[in-house]
């Protein structure tokens, strides 16, 4: 009775968004449910190349349009279809293979967009079965966005309005959900998280869950900026790699082949003259080096600069990997100063401290460009 009232007094309308895969026992109900609310003006199903019944399903609803992908495309770009043929400015998006939808649970979640309360809306809600939230999720939340506590931070079920999600970078993996909410947390919208109580989804395997994790998590750190996108160059001091014109580590060769694999772009910085940086960097396969001076810091920094610039490498978007006290001047010239070292002087002007070389792939482990 409340939203029916508050319907008459607020005349603007929402686009609901159902990415749909072989879904044809459950996308009729969610669609209904939609269609029923009071705040609904359209209905897309968008069937990412589905190969039961779900078009034909979803075809026979009056008021609702579909929208075919021939082949599976993934979420993500079904969600992007969504937001390309969405007529209406709030869109709302509904997972597909939800058994208990109503109509009141959509009214609730769209009612903060529709009142100007909220610029991005999402679902709280009971699940029992949700292990991935609870075992993975919720804990790297606590680590990487200790200020934002929500209870449900992986939801299918959420909406804002197009000028923000057009403008986003929408990724294809199960990570899309808490990626599009991460970015409504960085570009500063107000998040409202509303409790629609129980939900059920379809049952997933062990497998389904154990890849939806790995893919959370991946997204996750991205979006907090651990190495990501920010960090695609990485500059290794030859002091953290050489010991005189050895190898420190034999395990170098096997982190350096696989950020290479990761197609970061690395790069050997080394004193002296550039034969000797050429060598060095033959030997653990590293395609470009950098030379300079080391006779005090101006010169250090004027030729790291130079170096980088010749190379097209922006410091901003560069992590550097040093070892020795001289070397902690380059840290404040970077995106990402690392500390390679036991020298307590170095590790304090560092962002970050390891231990170990292969530490730099736990770094970038769920991060680094694919």
């Amino acid at each position: 009775m409340v939203f029916e009232v508050l319907s008459f007094f607020y005349r603007e309308r929402a686009s609901v968004v159902i990415p749909a895969f072989n879904e044809q026992k459950t996308v009729r109900n969610v669609a209904q449910a939609a269609l029923k609310s009071r705040f609904v003006g359209e209905v897309i199903v968008v069937d990412d190349g589905s190969t039961d019944k779900t078009v034909e399903v979803a075809g026979k609803l009056g008021r609702t349009r579909v929208v075919l992908h021939k082949r599976n495309l993934g979420k993500g770009l079904a969600i992007k279809t969504g937001i390309k043929h969405a007529a209406n400015d709030v869109v709302l998006f509904l997972d597909a293979d939800l058994q208990n939808m109503t109509p009141h649970k959509i009214d609730n979640l769209l009612w903060p967009l529709i009142s100007g309360e909220a610029d991005f809306v999402k679902a709280g809600f009971s699940l029992k079965r949700g292990r991935v939230t609870e075992i993975a999720v919720k804990p790297m939340m606590k680590i990487l966005f200790p200020e934002h506590d929500f209870s449900q931070p992986i939801s299918g079920q959420f909406g804002a309005r197009k000028n923000f999600l057009t403008k986003i970078k929408v990724i294809d993996r199960w990570g899309i959900d808490i990626g599009i909410f991460l970015d409504a947390i960085k570009n500063r919208l107000r998040v409202v998280e509303v409790d629609i109580g129980e939900i059920v989804h379809k049952a997933r395997s062990t497998e389904e869950k154990a890849e939806m994790s790995r893919q959370v998590m991946e997204v996750m750190l991205s979006k907090a900026g651990l190495f990501a996108e920010r960090f695609p160059n990485v500059v290794f001091s030859e002091h953290a790699l050489f010991s005189g014109d050895s190898v420190k580590d034999p395990i170098a060769s096997a982190v350096i082949q696989r950020l290479k694999k990761r197609r970061f772009n690395l790069f050997l910085l080394c004193y002296g003259s550039a034969e000797n940086a050429r060598e060095k960097a033959r030997q653990l396969q590293i395609g470009k080096y950098l030379v300079a001076g080391k006779n005090g810091p101006l010169e250090l920094l004027r030729d790291f600069k130079k170096a980088l610039k010749k190379n097209h490498v922006k410091p901003a978007e560069t992590a550097f990997i040093g070892s020795k006290t001289f070397e902690a001047t380059l840290f404040g010239t970077v995106g990402m100063g690392i500390a390679f070292s036991k020298q307590k002087e170095v590790c304090l002007k560092a962002d970050r401290t390891i231990k170990s070389l292969p530490e730099i792939l736990l770094l970038e482990e769920w991060t680094a460009p694919a």
